[in-house]
């Protein structure tokens, strides 16, 4: 892994299993890669990490290493545990946006919803409310919420996010019930809804 820079600010790394980042059956974006990117950053502003195996022990060192990172996307990280969400509360106060786009079942297919997947609704509210509990005003930083499909998310940490001023990226197209049910919500508590931005996902 060469020098990334202090002064680097946005870092995206997408499709690392399926494309350039796999050689001959070897990983070479894994939690070897993400030290070595801790010990060369230090202003990250915005980081992605997509489709890898990397585990909570690596994405830890980039967020400590990196705590002023506001937007943040680990879509398809399937090694990651309960723990990563927890983690990103505690070094990333200020997180502002975080996509979690697709995920896998235990068995590698992609869309297959797993039981144990680790964004759900639990470790969604635990985010907002950890923002909740360092903010000094009524608003927390985060703005944005991005899903695709077949996470364990479900209306009712959406309706949450959403009564705290959270737009929510969603594919309607792979969310029909979800986005009816969000919609629901919307007509019969309209005076709650006012701010509430339904934002269809986009690539």
């Amino acid at each position: 892994m060469p020098i990334v820079g202090k002064s680097l600010t946005c870092l995206e790394l997408i499709d690392c299993k399926r494309r350039v980042y796999y050689v001959q059956g070897k990983i070479l974006l894994s939690d070897a890669a993400l030290e070595a990117i801790a010990r060369n950053t230090g202003n990250l502003t915005s980081f992605s990490i997509v489709d890898s195996e990397i585990t909570s022990a690596g994405l830890e060192r980039v967020l400590k290493a990196n705590p002023s990172i506001a937007t943040l996307n680990l879509s398809y990280c399937d090694k990651l545990d309960d723990k990563a969400m927890s983690l990103i509360s505690c070094h990333l106060p200020g997180l502002r946006e975080f996509r979690c786009y697709w995920s896998t079942d235990r068995h590698g297919s992609f869309g297959g919803v797993r039981k144990d997947f680790w964004f759900n609704d639990d470790t969604l509210l635990a985010l907002i409310k950890s923002q909740e509990r360092e903010s000094t005003d009524s608003c927390i930083p985060l703005g944005l919420v991005g899903i695709l499909k077949r996470t364990n998310v479900t209306s009712k940490s959406l309706r949450y996010a959403m009564e705290r001023g959270v737009s929510i990226e969603i594919d309607p197209d792979h969310n029909a019930s979800l986005l009816n049910e969000l919609q629901v919500m919307d007509l019969e508590e309209a005076n709650m809804w006012t701010d509430l931005e339904i934002v269809s996902w986009r690539q």
